[in-house]
């Protein structure tokens, strides 16, 4: 079962709903006692302090810098053995027209004639050098007698099970990053609901304070949840 898409309830970007909050926080803190006699239960004096922890776990997950670098290494390196790919590639198809001179039926068995589909995507260059380097193995004597080598051979067989490593890898980096933006709009959003709270108590306790109402008021947020309800 696929996960649900989390989306992030603020509009702002993240470093400014973290400024915001850390605005809200020292606004609380300074009128605490009035939320408290508005809600013993909601605004107890554990509410400042799960407030904070809540922005400093926010601040922690802010950038994904390390991922995002991760992920443009694996990218790098994997687009690097592709391009070792095509060297191989161009290398082999120059030795099977040598050794099997005006045969399309060779040339369809070495995938030849894929090649430029093969290159629109990374999945697809995966499987056409794993063929490539099949077809090497299979016909090899004939190849071999036109100047081939075992060893070119051996290589392209090595960069089959690298390419398809890194090929892994980077998926798996991809992943990573998806899993991280997903725990930092999960902290976000802890964040921004701590400020509705405060926001939607404001309305009441302050009713009559123009200036505390503005004080508490919330920059415009998607309406996502109910959590936003708060600025209606």
């Amino acid at each position: 079962m696929m996960s649900e898409e989390l989306i992030r309830l603020f509009r702002i970007t993240d470093g400014e709903m973290l400024l915001k909050a850390a605005v809200f926080l020292n606004l609380f803190i300074t009128d605490e006692a009035e939320f408290f006699a508005f809600s013993e239960v909601i605004f107890a004096p554990s509410f400042k302090t799960d407030f904070q922890a809540d922005i400093d776990a926010a601040h922690h997950e802010l950038e994904d810098y390390e991922v995002v670098g991760d992920l443009k290494i694996e990218t790098q390196e994997f687009l690097q053995k592709l391009k070792e790919c095509e060297v191989h590639y161009r290398e082999l198809k120059f030795f099977v027209q040598k050794a099997y001179p005006g045969s399309k039926t060779m040339v369809a068995r070495f995938g030849f004639p894929k090649y430029r589909n093969a290159k629109k995507s990374q999945g697809g260059m995966i499987l056409f050098i794993e063929a490539l380097a099949y077809a090497a193995e299979k016909y090899k004597v004939k190849l071999i007698a036109q100047g081939y080598t075992q060893a070119r051979i051996d290589e392209l067989q090595t960069l089959v099970a690298e390419v398809k490593q890194q090929g892994i890898e980077q998926e798996e980096a991809k992943a990573d990053r998806l899993q991280k933006t997903r725990e930092r709009i999960v902290a976000m959003n802890m964040v921004w609901d701590r400020m509705v709270t405060i926001n939607r108590a404001s309305k009441t306790i302050y009713r009559d304070n123009y200036t505390k109402l503005k004080q508490y008021g919330l920059p415009s947020s998607k309406s996502k949840s109910t959590s936003t309800e708060a600025q209606s």
